[in-house]
């Protein structure tokens, strides 16, 4: 599969997570003009109306960012931070406990975090994944601001008067 993309679906390389490719699945259906490619890991569900890989490597993972409109994702940290350094929105879907997706809930504590700001828009059922996706391609043409890849001057200039110290 090219990477062109208009929204890129990943659950991350280390557990399944079925309810997410479901979801999206099913706006695929509805969707159809909308070109989506998912990585799918090594879940039981296979879609029906999208592209899918069960894998990408990293670097066709960066591709597939930077190619895509908007990511649609589980809230594993390695995916914020990657689609935050390039500048595109996300739909996160976090994992949770009760649904058996993890043992514990902490990407739904990573999407309260992380919820409100810029481009960042948390899902959990299918009616709140298609309001997401709606406001994302109606609000974000372009690029949003990126993060940069290394922590601010002032914080290294801290931390190097603190060691000298």
């Amino acid at each position: 599969m090219g990477c062109g993309a208009v929204i890129f679906v990943t659950v991350g390389s280390l557990v399944p997570f079925d309810r997410l490719i479901r979801m999206m699945d099913n706006w695929s259906k509805a969707h159809p003009d909308t070109k989506v490619h998912a990585q799918i890991g090594a879940g039981q569900y296979v879609p029906q109306a999208m592209s899918w890989s069960r894998s990408v490597s990293p670097a066709e993972f960066e591709q597939f960012v930077e190619s895509s409109e908007i990511i649609v994702a589980h809230a594993g940290m390695g995916t914020v931070i990657t689609a935050m350094q390039i500048g595109r929105p996300l739909v996160l879907v976090p994992r949770s406990a009760a649904h058996r997706e993890h043992t514990t809930d902490h990407q739904l504590d990573t999407a309260r975090w992380l919820d409100g700001r810029p481009g960042v828009k948390i899902a959990n059922t299918g009616d709140t994944l298609e309001s997401a996706i709606r406001e994302h391609m109606a609000n974000f043409a372009g690029n949003l601001d990126r993060i940069g890849d290394a922590a601010p001057q002032s914080f290294l200039d801290r931390i190097r008067g603190a060691l000298v110290d």
